[in-house]
């Protein structure tokens, strides 16, 4: 893992060695003028030449911004030197320095990989890659995000998601909130979810979309969402669990659909794509276009 972090002389990196025990396990840290330089610096520190090509996780602080973020990934990528499926993500609540050299922070790569793969699986996180990440930045209809994590004590916590726009961080969703926009990308298969007393573990069946025009010309995107659940919580009856489930999942849904593109004006969901597919020749913004959501919940 990298962990990349601007500083007062310009940039900071801290580097963990990749597949050895635990008992040689090594963590460097370095700086430079940029990203390129630092990395150069780690060899001389380390004594060893860093291969770029085994990075598997790079790690950003949130004094990076989107154009510097992406800057970075750019220059670090050609050459295939940092690896495109390498996933990237905002590492908070740490510093480089501490990730380097103090023994808290010595297993901080495999625990910053565990939080991230368990997050995947509980659709609690987006995933991100560099390939993504420089794709989205050719591409007019897209907005960057990303994972984040933070570290609390010891240990890394999945925070939820970071949106930016215009080089701009717009805030971040929380890990329900990103549950709610892995299904309307198709992304989020299986989840866990608390609704009133009900407690459901859900899987994700179906997802149709369907672009109409509304009276004033608007596009509108319907979406139809179909989950599979099963009720582990004893005394609510499957009827109960239902009726609670889909009115939560519909107001979680509507309510992140809203911030993103309405508040943030932003198009992570992709509904400006969904409308220059019905109308190649109109351009719109995320704001203008509306949505439905129709949810069907299948008890099992």
């Amino acid at each position: 893992m990298l962990f990349i972090e601007k500083t007062e002389e310009g940039w900071g990196i801290a580097a963990f060695e990749q597949k050895v025990d635990e008992k040689s396990k090594k963590r460097v840290y370095a700086k430079g003028e940029n990203p390129i330089l630092a990395v150069e610096q780690i060899g001389l520190v380390s004594g060893k030449r860093p291969l770029l090509s085994h990075v598997r996780l790079v790690a950003f602080s949130d004094n990076i911004s989107e154009k510097e973020l992406l800057n970075c990934l750019e220059i670090m990528s050609k050459d295939n030197q940092v690896p495109p499926e390498a996933q990237i993500l905002y590492l908070k609540g740490c510093k480089g320095e501490q990730l380097a050299n103090d023994d808290k922070y010595s297993g901080a790569g495999g625990d910053v990989r565990a939080v991230l793969t368990a997050g995947h699986e509980s659709s609690a996180l987006v995933k991100m890659t560099v390939a993504d990440a420089l794709s989205g930045y050719f591409d007019a209809l897209s907005d960057l995000y990303m994972p984040v994590l933070r570290y609390e004590g010891e240990e890394p916590k999945a925070e939820g998601t970071a949106v930016f726009r215009k080089d701009k961080l717009m805030g971040i969703l929380d890990t329900e909130e990103t549950c709610s926009l892995l299904l309307m990308q198709k992304k989020g298969c299986r989840f866990f979810m608390l609704a009133g007393d009900a407690c459901c573990n859900i899987t994700l069946s179906k997802l149709k979309k369907k672009i109409v025009s509304k009276e004033d010309g608007r596009p509108c995107v319907r979406f139809k969402i179909t989950v599979y659940a099963v009720n582990t919580q004893a005394g609510v009856s499957n009827g109960q669990a239902e009726k609670m489930l889909k009115e939560k999942l519909k107001k979680n849904i509507e309510t992140t659909a809203k911030k993103i593109t309405k508040d943030w004006q932003s198009d992570i969901i992709g509904l400006q794509t969904e409308a220059f597919l019905r109308h190649p020749t109109k351009k719109y913004k995320p704001e203008d276009i509306d949505w439905q959501f129709e949810i069907k919940v299948i008890m099992c």
